[in-house]
């Protein structure tokens, strides 16, 4: 069995995002933005006793993270909505390029299987609970 390289936390939200439609990536990048930018300029507020100390400590590091991750995230989101929306260019341009069985049997494995997966509608969940492919 294959190991999968390890990635970072980075890597890994781009690849989420390049899973999902470029529109719903970017929305999140810009969600997360305004989010994490509303979270890093909470106020800091110093504690008045010693029984509040370690939600200050949590508040502070929470705090700090923010200002980090409020350019990170979004980063990540955007190149990943970007590599979304090359793939289905991509894709669009494999179907648009058929002519016939001919130019099917020039192309590459990998460029016919996004071809037949372009193709074929995917499976969505009835409220039945049972898998079927659209009508």
């Amino acid at each position: 069995m294959a190991h999968r390289k390890k990635t970072s936390v980075f890597e890994d939200l781009i690849d989420l995002a390049s899973q999902l439609p470029w529109q719903v990536g970017a929305i999140l990048a810009v969600l997360s933005y305004f989010w994490l930018h509303h979270e890093a300029t909470l106020p800091i507020i110093a504690p008045t006793s010693t029984n509040i100390m370690a939600r200050y400590s949590g508040n502070l590091i929470f705090i700090s993270f923010a200002a980090s991750l409020q350019y990170i995230i979004p980063i990540a989101l955007m190149i990943g909505a970007g590599v979304s929306a090359f793939n289905r260019k991509h894709r669009k341009q494999l179907i648009e390029r058929q002519s016939g069985l001919d130019s099917i049997r020039e192309m590459s494995w990998q460029n016919f299987e996004l071809l037949v997966g372009e193709g074929i509608p995917a499976p969505r969940l009835h409220s039945q609970g049972a898998w079927r492919g659209r009508a």
